[in-house]
């Protein structure tokens, strides 16, 4: 027998494997399933706010709603004119549960839809505002976002 020097059929000092290959891989991967977690989760956020009733969405942030304790925020006459303002714009968007305005004290013009049922005015707004119509608009505005439960469904979503 003769001896025929030949390489071996398989290298075991060279890497078959493809790690940067397999990290792609991996990183890919977990993007996706944290996509679909994400896009699952506003999707179950938003069957669960259809499924939420307006007094159960009240019972639920009574306590987020520092002025509904104190009988003080009433005694002001701009949060009753804005209460009453509220009160007949209400109708008109075919919201079936209460409203109540709460009055902040702040430089900044702005109103905002919370949870439970409130509607936030804070002061900046009412020396911004020179009309009834344009106060009136802002509110239906923040009215409409009570329609479609924006205040819940982006409150779950962030």
């Amino acid at each position: 027998m003769e001896f025929k020097p030949a390489l071996p059929q398989r290298n075991d000092n060279i890497t078959h494997e493809r790690p940067m290959q397999e990290f792609v891989l991996l990183i890919a991967g977990i993007g996706a399933i944290c996509i679909v977690l994400f896009l699952a989760s506003g999707w179950l956020i938003d069957v669960a706010v259809s499924r939420i009733s307006p007094e159960m969405e009240a019972r639920i942030f009574a306590a987020a709603s520092p002025a509904a304790q104190d009988g003080a925020a009433d005694a002001d006459p701009r949060r009753t004119v804005l209460q009453q303002l509220v009160d007949e714009l209400r109708p008109c968007l075919e919201i079936g549960y209460p409203l109540r305005v709460e009055l902040v004290a702040s430089a900044q013009a702005n109103a905002m839809a919370a949870p439970g049922g409130r509607v936030i005015v804070l002061e900046g707004l009412l020396a911004k505002v020179r009309s009834e119509n344009g106060l009136a608009f802002v509110l239906a505005h923040e009215l409409a976002h009570f329609k479609n439960r924006d205040h819940l469904s982006g409150l779950g979503r962030g």
